[in-house]
């Protein structure tokens, strides 16, 4: 078992090729020996998005706090709220993050294979909740 304190967490800030809309961090716990297996935790700042993408296995994502949004393409924007839980089909491209007013923290597992990351989401598709 490994015990890592709040203050102790080593986090990585969000990239550019990843995130937009603001900043973002992130916590990758312990993933399987395939790399493509592995949870993250993810803070965004208000505003903040992942882009477009998909996930060979699929994913899960669970709301811990704050307000967020979701959208799979085609589909209409989501508002995903603490304790709320999203499961993403494998290679639905969909994107994630925070409302324009409120961070959002969530547990985002990854069940296997590469991610494929897309284009930034623009603002008119952010903004269509």
């Amino acid at each position: 078992m490994k015990h890592t304190k709040a203050d102790g967490i080593d986090w990585e800030a969000g990239d550019d090729a990843r995130f937009g809309g603001g900043d973002v961090r992130l916590y990758s716990g312990p993933s399987a020996d395939d790399g493509g297996h592995g949870v993250v935790v993810v803070e965004f700042d208000p505003g903040s998005r992942t882009h477009w993408h998909s996930h060979a296995g699929g994913q899960f994502l669970y709301g811990a706090t704050g307000s967020g949004r979701t959208q799979s393409l085609g589909e209409p924007v989501a508002v995903i709220q603490p304790g709320d839980v999203i499961y993403v089909a494998p290679g639905e491209q969909h994107w994630h993050g925070a409302s324009p007013a409120e961070a959002f923290t969530h547990f985002a597992a990854n069940l296997g294979g590469a991610v494929d990351w897309g284009v930034p989401v623009t603002d008119e598709e952010y903004g269509g909740a």
